[in-house]
């Protein structure tokens, strides 16, 4: 019923406030869909996730990702872990979605956002993040002819294959890995070496914080 009375809000704007905001009545639609999972008879598989979603469509990205939000803190607080998976991998779509749009207005700063945030949408992207970053680095590092890349550095390698491509992906891995502290490289002016710092540190919010955090969380559901 109560299901009813929001459809037919959002679709007559006049009618939002009637009764009450329709806000409280999302809120209120959160907690019976809580409450009748925690008192089901059986285990309760589905916390109506899709009718959930399709009900926030019609709200601005701000105020969905705001009641997610919401039905995230009530459903943490039980035992629903597949469900709680559910909506974050929603929360993160519509934190990209709205980072995208900001990127789009000029604010790059959202690119290191979208970064951050594309590999907590599922254990998916996250892996595809962990072979990403690192092809990208070697491609990035892979001397050419032409300065394509519009950084300037050297190189020193540690002698490990003959092979100058298999010698350039060992030392680069092994570079990453920390495990050759005889591969360098070397920035030769200000701007290679703040995109150098930047790269580093985009890295390390992947690989360590990130990955750690997602693996724990996927392993804990198994």
């Amino acid at each position: 019923m109560l299901y009813g009375i929001i459809q037919i809000k959002i679709s007559e704007p006049h009618l939002h406030s009637v009764c009450q905001n329709l806000s409280l009545d999302i809120k209120h639609l959160a907690n019976s869909i809580l409450d009748v999972a925690e008192n089901a008879s059986q285990k309760y598989d589905n916390l109506k996730y899709t009718q959930f979603i399709d009900v926030l469509k019609g709200f601005r990205i701000e105020d969905q990702i705001e009641f997610i939000e919401y039905i995230l803190r009530l459903f943490r607080k039980s035992s629903f872990e597949n469900d709680i998976q559910k909506f974050q991998s929603e929360l993160v779509r519509l934190k990209i979605t709205k980072s995208k749009k900001q990127l789009l207005k000029g604010n790059l700063l959202e690119m290191f956002k979208i970064a951050y945030l594309f590999p907590q949408k599922g254990v998916l992207q996250l892996f595809s993040t962990i072979l990403f970053l690192p092809f990208i680095y070697i491609i990035i590092l892979l001397p050419t002819p032409f300065n394509w890349t519009l950084l300037n550095f050297k190189i020193q390698y540690q002698n490990i294959s003959n092979n100058y491509l298999i010698n350039h992906f060992l030392n680069v891995i092994g570079d990453l890995c920390g495990v050759n502290e005889n591969f360098e490289v070397i920035p030769l002016n200000s701007l290679t070496m703040s995109l150098f710092i930047l790269g580093k540190l985009l890295f390390l919010i992947v690989f360590i914080n990130l990955t750690i955090v997602k693996l724990t969380e996927y392993f804990n559901r198994i």
